[in-house]
């Protein structure tokens, strides 16, 4: 099994200066940029993982399954911390904010930031997060209902 990297992964990172290696959690073949001095890895535009997740960073993830879990965990948070503490930590943390001023458009990353299915954007709760109240249009993942 491989995976294919997208071309929005293939810009952010020197691809002849990766490694080969698998996902931990699903065993799909990747490229890694990580132990390069050159380049950076694609994993770079994803938030950092909580640490009680138990993935370190020496442990490789695809973005399916980084998306997942981090996905996971924000879930995780809103139950124990709440949707307040949430969205504080979401505008401490965010490497792309989401921006409604249309001056700039954010950088939003694929599998932490929303999913497409069937041809459409989901944004995830990460992203109603950042983006920090309810937009009212009943978005699946809206943490503010």
């Amino acid at each position: 099994m491989s995976w294919k990297m997208s071309q929005g992964l293939k810009d952010q990172i020197d691809t002849a200066n990766v490694t080969t290696t698998h996902c931990v959690k699903c065993g799909v073949d990747m490229a890694c940029g990580a132990d390069s001095e050159t380049s950076s890895c694609w994993c770079k535009g994803f938030p950092r993982l909580p640490p009680e997740v138990g993935v370190d960073g020496s442990q490789c993830l695809c973005p399916n399954c980084l998306g997942f879990v981090l996905n996971r965990s924000v879930e995780q948070g809103i139950e124990e911390k709440g949707v307040s503490a949430m969205v504080a930590l979401a505008s401490e943390n965010s490497i792309n904010p989401v921006s409604d001023t249309g001056r700039g458009k954010p950088r939003l990353v694929e599998h932490v930031d929303f999913q497409i299915e069937n041809g459409k954007y989901v944004f995830s709760s990460w992203y109603h997060l950042k983006r920090g109240y309810c937009c009212g249009s009943g978005c699946r993942n809206c943490p503010f209902d």
